[in-house]
């Protein structure tokens, strides 16, 4: 088998990708496992962007790994510069982590949005994620009486 695994992407783009950073995904593992010698993957519902920007996440975790003596915080550094993204794009990186079972991007992700939405109140985040209030006055108001806690 190849160093190479070509990942194609839904929007059809190939990339290739060092089997070692490949190999971060425990879905990418399994499926080289049972691959019977094809070194190509065809991830329907990732398009390349999003496939870019983890591949770009595993690359560097996993020379990270493998070197002595890099720093915590150069670490921190890297990925809290790595999470600015567009919303949309931070997004599909989520879904595409938590699919490829990458933990560690998954959780850095979803800290981000975490860090995005602390203190603010359900209106700012409907706002900020252009979400659309489906709740009728009834439902807000028998939310608002059983978790009165939240309103204080």
């Amino acid at each position: 088998m190849s160093q190479i695994i070509k990942v194609k992407t839904s929007d059809g783009e190939t990339l290739d990708v060092p089997k070692n950073v490949a190999m971060e995904s425990a879905h990418i593992k399994r499926a080289m496992e049972f691959a019977s010698g094809s070194d190509e993957i065809k991830f329907d519902d990732i398009d390349s962007n999003t496939m870019k920007k983890v591949v770009e996440y595993c690359e560097y975790h996993n020379r990270v790994n493998q070197q002595e003596g890099i720093q915590e915080r150069d670490i921190k550094q890297f990925d809290n510069a790595f999470v600015n993204m567009p919303n949309n794009l931070l997004f599909s990186v989520v879904t595409a982590a938590h699919y490829l079972e990458i933990k560690a991007l998954l959780d850095l992700c979803c800290a981000k949005i975490a860090s995005t939405l602390k203190g603010k109140s359900p209106e700012e985040i409907r706002a900020q994620y252009n979400i659309e209030n489906d709740l009728t006055p009834d439902d807000i108001a028998d939310i608002k009486t059983e978790a009165s806690w939240l309103y204080q």
